[in-house]
C-alpha cells in the first residue's frame, strides 16, 4: 500500500510542480540572458521590421508641420567639391528660409572642419542674424570616424554660432557578437559624452511645445499617404545653379509658401553618406537620407505617439505561462516526437500574434524569448517522465 500511494504521490507530483519549477527556470533564465543581450537580435529585430513595414500608422495627408530641404549631387554638380557642403551655400539658404517666415529651422550638416573662411564667417553671420529659431546639428565621440581636431573645431564654431546644437547620432542594435545590422530603430536619449547635449529632433519639437512622455524608445514610423507619389514631408531638392547665385536661383521663390509656420529642416542627400537603413527599408533595402528620419523622430515627438514594449516583469509572466504550457502539452502529447512540425506551427503562431498585438495596440511582444520558452517548455514536458524515473530508479 505505501508503495502505490508512494507512485501515486510521485506521479501527482511529476505532472504539476516539475512543470512549474521547470517554467520558472525557462523563465528567469531567458529574461536574463535576453537583458544581458545574451541573445540573438536577429529574428526579433526581422519581425518587429516587418511588422512596422505593413501596419505604422499612414498618414492622412501631406504634414503641414514638417518640411525638408534636401542638398544633393545635382545641387553640387557645379562646385568645386562636395564635402564639406559649400557653406556659402549653406548660409544662403538659411537667409531664404528664414525670409519665408518658418516655424523653425533646423540644419542637419556636421561642421567638423574648417573651409574657405569667408564662407565659414559668412554661415556664422547668418545663423546669429536670422530671425527664425534655428537649430544646429552636432556629433559627438560615439561617431567612430570624428578625430579630437575635428570635434575641437566643431565645439569651437558652434560656441561661435550662439545657437541651440542637437546631437545627431543614432541608435542601432547590437547583439551579444557586438555586430549590429545597422538599421535605424530607436529615438537616442540625451548625448553621454561631453559635451552633453539633447537629440536634435528633441530640442526642435520642444521649441513651441513641452515634451510628451513616450512609451519606448522605439521610432514610431509614419508611412506615406496612400495618394500615389505624396511624400510624408513635403520635400523640395535645391536645383543645380551656380556658385554664388542668388537666392531665388537656390530656392525658388514659388517654394517659400509652402515654408511659412513649418519646422524646415535643410540636410544633405548624397549617395555616399548619411544614408541609413531602417525598418521601412526591409522590403527593398532602401536607404533614407538622415534628414528625413529626423524629420520622422520629429512628427512622432510633436504627435505624442509612441510604440509600447513589454515591461520585464510582464515579459517575465508571460515566458512563465507558455513554457507551463508547452510542459504541459508536451508531457501530455508528447510533442517533441515532431519537432518540425511544432516549431513551424508555433513561429506561425507567434508572428500572427504579434503582428496582430502591434497593428492593434502598437505592442512588440519579445517574440525572440517567448519562442524559445515555449520550445524548452515542449522540450522539458516531454523529457519529464523519463527524468523522474531515473529519479526513482536512484532512489
Amino acid at each position: 500500500m505505501n508503495e502505490t500511494g508512494n507512485g501515486r504521490l510521485v506521479k501527482g507530483r511529476g505532472r504539476f510542480l516539475p512543470g512549474i519549477l521547470w517554467s520558472l527556470l525557462v523563465a528567469a533564465v531567458l529574461l536574463i540572458a535576453s537583458h544581458a543581450q545574451l541573445l540573438p537580435a536577429a529574428p526579433d529585430n526581422w519581425t518587429i521590421d516587418w511588422r512596422t513595414f505593413l501596419f505604422s500608422d499612414r498618414a492622412i495627408e501631406q504634414r503641414s508641420d514638417i518640411a525638408v530641404v534636401l542638398v544633393g549631387e545635382e545641387s553640387l554638380a557645379r562646385y568645386r567639391y562636395r564635402s564639406p557642403v559649400d557653406r556659402g551655400l549653406l548660409a544662403a539658404l538659411v537667409r531664404a528660409i528664414d525670409s519665408a517666415g518658418p516655424k523653425a529651422i533646423g540644419l542637419d550638416f556636421i561642421l567638423d572642419r574648417p573651409t574657405d573662411p569667408d564662407k565659414d564667417e559668412a554661415l556664422l553671420s547668418v545663423v546669429r542674424e536670422v530671425a527664425s529659431p534655428i537649430v544646429l546639428g552636432g556629433i559627438d565621440r560615439r561617431t567612430r570616424a570624428a578625430s579630437e581636431s575635428h570635434l575641437k573645431f566643431q565645439e569651437e564654431f558652434l560656441a561661435k554660432a550662439g545657437r541651440p546644437v542637437g546631437h545627431l547620432y543614432f541608435a542601432r542594435d547590437e547583439d551579444r557578437l557586438r555586430i549590429s545590422d545597422q538599421v535605424v530603430r530607436y529615438l537616442m536619449g540625451p548625448s553621454p559624452i561631453p559635451p552633453e547635449r539633447r537629440p536634435f529632433a528633441e530640442i526642435l519639437a520642444t521649441l513651441d511645445q513641452p515634451m510628451r512622455p513616450l512609451a519606448s524608445h522605439h521610432i514610431a514610423w509614419l508611412l506615406p499617404p496612400e495618394a500615389a507619389g505624396t511624400e510624408t514631408f513635403a520635400t523640395f531638392r535645391v536645383p543645380e545653379h551656380e556658385p554664388g547665385s542668388d537666392a531665388a536661383q537656390i530656392l525658388p521663390t514659388s517654394w517659400r509658401a509652402a515654408l511659412g509656420n513649418r519646422f524646415v529642416l535643410i540636410g544633405g542627400d548624397f549617395v555616399d553618406r548619411d544614408q541609413h537603413l531602417t525598418p521601412l527599408s526591409i522590403a527593398d533595402a532602401s536607404r533614407l537620407p538622415g534628414i528625413l528620419i529626423h524629420a520622422q523622430i520629429l512628427a512622432q515627438l510633436r504627435d505624442g505617439r509612441s510604440i509600447y514594449v513589454t515591461p520585464a516583469w510582464a515579459e517575465a509572466a508571460i515566458l512563465f505561462a507558455v513554457a507551463g504550457i508547452g510542459f504541459w502539452l508536451g508531457q501530455r502529447f508528447r510533442l517533441k516526437r515532431f519537432d518540425s512540425l511544432v516549431y513551424v506551427v508555433s513561429l506561425c503562431a507567434l508572428v500572427a500574434l504579434g503582428a496582430f498585438l502591434f497593428a492593434k495596440f502598437r505592442l512588440i511582444i519579445p517574440s525572440t524569448t517567448v519562442f524559445f520558452a515555449w520550445l524548452a517548455g515542449v522540450a522539458g514536458g516531454h523529457y519529464s517522465d523519463w527524468v523522474l524515473r531515473r529519479t526513482q530508479v536512484s532512489q
